[in-house]
């Protein structure tokens, strides 16, 4: 294997994504979010998995997201790999879900949300893994931030940050600008980089009846 390229590998992946099947139930259908914007996002609700009160997994197998490989978000041109970032493959949800899961965070995707919801996870290959949770409600807008002592690329470790505050509806809508940006609701398509240690970096939104990811690798 001394000889394998790395855009052989990401053309070995681009095929094992294409062979894995999609377990849930998902449609597109038009979605409002803030400032009036108009977006078309996919929902996926899932009934079967067991959560308590606070949507957060009972078991520590449960996976966060669900398995989302659409053949148009990736495409191989010429022995590189192009994505959307927003398919979470099997080996990426069973990672991302138990550093999540030892952050007690909940769920965004499988239900029905009465409230918007922003999450930032990010994943630090010999880092604590920290995820950044912003809520917009009836009640105000708030921020919960979360640290575990373990590596974001191994074992989470224990929770030893848990922490939360309110924020402005400027703050909020700083946070919306930053997401057009970055062309986060309607991404661009991109080379696909894949690598060694690094850092995942993870943002999902929820509210209402949608759900949207996207996904990225950061080397060095």
């Amino acid at each position: 294997m001394g000889g394998v390229t790395l855009r052989m590998k990401a053309l070995l992946l681009y095929s094992i994504l294409l062979l894995l099947p999609s377990i849930n139930t998902c449609h597109g259908r038009v979605s409002e979010l803030t400032n009036g914007k108009i977006i078309v996002k996919k929902t996926y609700y899932d009934p079967s998995v067991k959560v308590d009160d606070d949507n957060i997994p009972l078991d520590s197998t449960q996976w966060y997201f669900p398995i989302t490989v659409d053949t148009d978000s990736v495409v191989a041109e010429r022995f590189v790999l192009y994505t959307y970032h927003t398919h979470i493959d099997s080996f990426c949800n069973s990672w991302y879900s138990q550093q999540l899961y030892a952050m007690h965070e909940p769920i965004l995707y499988n239900k029905p949300m009465d409230k918007e919801v922003i999450r930032f996870t990010w994943l630090r290959t010999f880092h604590n893994p920290i995820a950044i949770r912003i809520e917009k409600s009836s009640q105000g807008i708030t921020m919960y931030w979360k640290r575990c002592d373990g590596a974001g690329g191994y074992e989470p470790g224990k929770l030893i940050a848990n922490k939360k505050k309110g924020i402005t509806e400027e703050q909020w809508q700083q946070l919306m600008s930053l997401l057009d940006k970055a062309s986060f609701w309607n991404p661009v398509l991109e080379e696909e980089e894949i690598g060694f240690d690094g850092a995942q970096w993870i943002v999902e939104a929820a509210g209402g009846d949608f759900y949207h990811v996207m996904h990225t690798w950061s080397g060095g």
